[in-house]
């Protein structure tokens, strides 16, 4: 058996969800209650169900949003969320999708990765949500944002993977402020 002989500061670049440096990120706690728990992905987008009745729940896009859509962030740092494994694959087996009832670290500042649902982008592209799961993907800054979908408040800040498996990377920038 052969023994791991180095060990590196960062994971090698490519987990949907992960920051992408130290630079300063803002980010909150919110429990996940998506009406499909399918749809919480690291690295899409979440808005918060109810700001009057449950400001602490938040859920996969924004079509289930009551008393006006509010951006809650991008759900980040899936090392630290709790993973049940898959049906397939059993409990130990890796996943990007966590559970509803659990505690969501959602990103409204900072640098993340983030898996994109077009096939190309480019640094400068802005990133959008689809409203109904969540997911995100890009369109260029003199775009329109098309039906179905809103601004992600965030843009490609510095590269953007190669598809592989039909799976883009991209690293964006989030800036999201709402006054208290």
């Amino acid at each position: 058996m052969v023994f791991q002989t180095q060990v590196f500061a960062t994971p090698a670049f490519g987990i949907p969800g992960e920051v992408y440096d130290s630079s300063p990120v803002v980010s909150e706690p919110y429990i996940l209650n998506s009406t499909n728990p399918l749809l919480n992905v690291y690295g899409n987008v979440f808005t918060i169900v109810d700001r009057t009745t449950a400001p602490n729940q938040v859920t996969a896009g924004n079509t289930t949003s009551v008393n006006g859509v509010i951006f809650a962030g991008f759900l980040v740092n899936p090392k630290a969320g709790v993973s049940f494994g898959t049906s397939g694959g059993g409990p130990l087996a890796p996943t990007l999708i966590a559970p509803n009832g659990i505690v969501g670290e959602l990103l409204t500042q900072g640098s993340l990765i983030i898996s994109l649902t077009n096939a190309s982008a480019s640094v400068g592209d802005v990133v959008i949500y689809n409203n109904l799961t969540g997911a995100v993907s890009t369109i260029a800054p003199s775009t329109a944002v098309p039906a179905g979908f809103t601004f992600a408040f965030a843009y490609i800040a510095r590269f953007v993977a190669s598809a592989v498996s039909g799976v883009t990377l991209a690293v964006a920038n989030v800036n999201y402020y709402q006054a208290p």
